[in-house]
């Protein structure tokens, strides 16, 4: 029995119902308080083994983040169903090469979201949700899909990856380039953690296979793989010659209150090799940046999501001030690297507004909030409230007397005790021997239409009377 046994007593949780009758009956935001945070994401999977339908999550940090991406499928959701969405500040603020691999993530969610046949839960730190990115339009038409057996036009398939922002290099060792030679491509998708190699016999690719960039060795042969753009802003001669038009004219606003100088020397220089780069759609560092002039519809992946979509909102008193923080600390950079010349100071958001695009999401969507305490946001006003009383477990540190006396607790207050563990047999008898009664739950799950199959095949719950 795996983990995923424990939604079995997620169902029988009053709270759960409670929250679950509620979204039934039309509640536009259920709130949840007191809700300890090792217990959201054995929570959050019971209610959406229920509902089934693609859930948004938000949270603070990107550190809280991927803590819940990581426990959700340990109750039981799909590991291809769980998709961590990172944030992209760093490509925008930071001098240096793009991480393409964030990129690669990020749009690998969008995609999913675009071609889902089946729910997801995406899992955001704010402002990974806030960031600007690309129209669903765009990236439904900016990707490739090669399969061994089918024909390709090299030239062609080359062309389409430079559209994409792949860099041609004479050897791929990092995300976001491509090169060719003879009969061979190999490729760096930025939505893949190695390499592919695509091996044509004539016009018809023969093989694929991923291999490791540092020994160019073969890993591994696949049927079929996605290439995803290697940037979240695309450029063409539209949106290029429209884009250097606006850069152009904070330019000169930016230069003339520089009054000269070396910073005003060092800031024409950078940005006039920028626009020279936007206007022949070459693909620089730091093009992100320029991602509100090239894309002026403010798009982010509350765009992606399906009408059904439901949203959570972890801590949104946390979410709101992490926020504001980190907002403060973007405003800071970028006047700092642009009183040296080294950044133009942009006037078009880099984000969508946080309180307009919540409201709005939460206007056209069904949503939770966890809240620890009992306090609403003015702009996450909730229409249900279900009040839980948990608390984080405490450490044992190893000590089993001190577990047998706290279980003796929990059994004396009429409260069911249920421990997971891989060795179901040895902690029985160890259970025994402090004369507790228990017993291990054996068999798979029952069927029904909440089930899901689990990646976790080893712990057994034990439940206690």
């Amino acid at each position: 029995m795996s983990l995923e046994q424990l939604l079995k007593f997620n169902k029988e949780y009053s709270k759960r119902r409670d929250i679950l009758d509620a979204i039934s009956k039309g509640a536009k935001l259920v709130q949840v308080e007191g809700l300890a945070a090792a217990a959201k994401g054995f929570l959050l999977a019971g209610v959406f083994s229920h509902v089934r339908r693609t859930t948004l999550i938000l949270t603070y940090t990107q550190e809280q983040a991927e803590r819940i991406t990581e426990d959700l499928p340990i109750y039981g959701i799909p590991e291809e169903q769980v998709l961590f969405f990172p944030p992209s500040d760093s490509l925008i603020y930071e001098e240096g090469s793009p991480n393409y691999s964030i990129i690669g993530e990020r749009l690998a969610a969008l995609q999913a979201l675009t071609l889902a046949e089946q729910p997801l839960v995406i899992v955001a730190p704010i402002n990974a949700a806030l960031r600007r990115t690309m129209p669903r339009n765009t990236l439904v038409r900016s990707y490739a899909t090669v399969n061994v057996g089918e024909d390709m036009n090299m030239d062609k398939f080359a062309a389409l990856l430079v559209s994409m922002g792949y860099e041609v290099t004479d050897v791929v060792d990092r995300h976001g380039e491509f090169s060719r030679r003879g009969g061979l491509i190999d490729v760096f998708p930025s939505n893949s953690d190695l390499p592919l190699r695509i091996e044509l016999f004539g016009d018809e690719i023969e093989s694929l296979r991923h291999f490791d960039s540092a020994t160019q060795r073969s890993t591994g042969k696949v049927q079929s793989s996605l290439i995803l753009p290697s940037r979240e802003v695309l450029l063409d001669e539209d949106n290029s010659k429209k884009a250097v038009a606006r850069i152009r004219k904070e330019l000169e606003v930016q230069l003339k209150s520089m009054d000269g100088g070396e910073s005003a020397r060092r800031l024409s220089e950078k940005v006039e090799e920028d626009i020279h780069q936007i206007e022949q759609t070459v693909y620089f560092d730091e093009l992100e940046y320029y991602l509100p002039y090239l894309l002026p519809e403010e798009i982010s992946i509350f765009d992606y999501l399906p009408p059904d979509a439901m949203i959570v909102l972890d801590e949104p008193m946390q979410i709101k001030s992490h926020w504001e923080r980190l907002e403060e600390q973007m405003v800071e950079t970028m006047i700092n690297r642009s009183e040296r010349g080294l950044l133009l100071t942009s006037q078009r958001k880099q984000h969508v507004p946080f309180e307009a695009t919540i409201k709005h999401t939460l206007a056209q969507r069904q949503g939770i909030a966890f809240t620890l305490l009992p306090r609403s946001a003015s702009w996450a006003r909730p229409d249900a409230i279900v009040q839980i009383d948990s608390a984080p477990m405490e450490g044992f540190g190893g000590h089993m007397e001190a577990v047998i006396d706290q279980i003796k607790t929990w059994d004396s207050n009429g409260l069911r005790t249920v421990i997971a563990t891989a060795q179901d047999r040895r902690m029985l008898e160890i259970l025994g021997e402090y004369d507790v009664k228990a017993s291990s739950i054996e068999g798979e799950a029952e069927s029904n239409e909440e089930e899901i199959p689990s990646p976790l095949p080893n712990p057994q719950p034990l439940s206690f009377p």
